[in-house]
């Protein structure tokens, strides 16, 4: 029997295929917008397939005919990560390459294959019932689970092993796949949650744009530097500047104002959203801005800093109506 550091060794160099996968899975559920669910699904399940496929390739032997690899995490994982139809895609997989490569285990690998992908359905259905988060202790233990499975499996599938033999495959399983699925599911978790805050704030995002477009004020923010960043159609119709904003380039300190008798120049400091930019607050500050057509209008513009959680100011925002 191989030397147990050295199966560990060679077991860890063949799980390290996961991260080939999860850069896959990445980058896979960056374009879940452009296809069907049914179609991501099976993407997923094939992905997997081939992280499967790959640790069966490289699979260690342990003792003469007995061999073991990472296949089991990768069909533990994929109903979690990918559903039911993924599952069934990576077993099509797996299986078609097991019965290609053929010999006299291809019965056995197969088995272990499907009951590692029984005991991930169960964990996904469990974790959905009572909504369990996927942390590091629960994938350990999901791990060490799935390697007492495809222990026993081997078990029985071999009763004339000897005691040596399940050991040579229980020993090596029960310390490598427990991390392997950890890190593996939370590198896949950490993308899913990713994915599910990018969604949570472009919804938020295009509610704020709607909000922001609805509002009968002209509204108008920039960043600290003064960049323009929003507009809404009021201010358009009323600014020059804002109508400007539009090609991404104008600052607010663009903007051309004058007093409200519409002769004296208004200084560009005095302005409301300059003062916001420095964090000072301005209340019904009536001026004139020249707007898209050249002309100057009056309007009475309210202007406030944007601050964040930690106090540290963002840039401004003002809100202006024509009083004409």
């Amino acid at each position: 029997m191989q030397a147990l550091g050295g199966t560990i060794l060679d077991l860890l160099q063949n799980v390290s295929l996961l991260a080939l996968v999860a850069a896959g899975y990445s980058a896979l559920r960056r374009h879940a917008a452009a296809m069907p669910v049914a179609g991501m699904s099976v993407a997923i399940g094939i992905l997997f397939g081939l992280g499967a496929v790959l640790s069966i390739a490289f699979r260690i032997e342990v003792m003469p005919g007995v061999y073991v690899d990472g296949r089991n995490i990768m069909t533990s994982l994929v109903p979690v990560f990918g559903g039911p139809v993924a599952t069934l895609a990576t077993l099509v997989v797996t299986a078609a390459y097991r019965l290609w490569i053929g010999g006299a285990g291809t019965a056995s690998g197969i088995a272990a294959a499907l009951s590692a992908a029984l005991a991930g359905l169960v964990f996904a259905a469990l974790r959905r019932r009572y909504n369990v988060s996927l942390g590091a202790l629960v994938l350990s233990g999901f791990g060490a689970a799935v390697a007492l499975v495809g222990t026993a499996l081997f078990a029985l599938l071999h009763p004339e092993g000897s005691q040596e033999s399940v050991v040579a495959v229980a020993v090596p399983l029960l310390l490598v796949t427990p991390l392997g699925t950890a890190l593996f599911g939370l590198a896949l978790e950490a993308e899913d949650e990713r994915r599910a805050l990018q969604q949570k704030h472009g919804e938020q995002a295009m509610l704020l744009e709607a909000i922001f477009r609805s509002v009968g004020k002209g509204l108008l923010v920039a960043d600290q530097e003064g960049r323009i960043l929003m507009t809404n159609p009021t201010a358009r119709a009323l600014s020059a500047v804002a109508a400007k904003s539009e090609g991404g380039t104008a600052r607010v300190g663009e903007a051309v104002a004058r007093r409200l008798d519409g002769v004296t120049p208004m200084p560009v400091d005095d302005m409301p959203m300059i003062r916001a930019l420095r964090g000072e607050a301005s209340d019904d500050v009536e001026m004139m801005i020249a707007g898209p057509d050249g002309k100057y209008r009056p309007v009475n513009v309210t202007g406030r800093p944007l601050v964040d959680a930690a106090g540290n100011r963002r840039g401004g925002v003002i809100a202006f109506r024509d009083i004409s």
